[in-house]
């Protein structure tokens, strides 16, 4: 699967970021990065699902 590739590649990336997070702003980067990124793969989903499930008109 494509997108949980892509997924699990960004979440191991922003990962790394939290050993480099020595400050406060750091770490909220860090934070901000991976809510982003798993909101992204929530919304993938969604959209995936929707798809399979929606009738489809011809």
């Amino acid at each position: 699967m494509i997108i949980g590739s892509l997924t699990a590649n960004e979440i191991g990336i922003i990962k790394t970021k939290l050993q480099y997070s020595n400050t406060d702003s750091d770490f909220s980067d860090f934070v901000r990065d991976a809510e982003n990124a798993f909101s992204r793969e929530h919304t993938q989903w969604i959209a995936k699902t929707e798809d399979s499930v929606s009738p489809h008109i011809p």
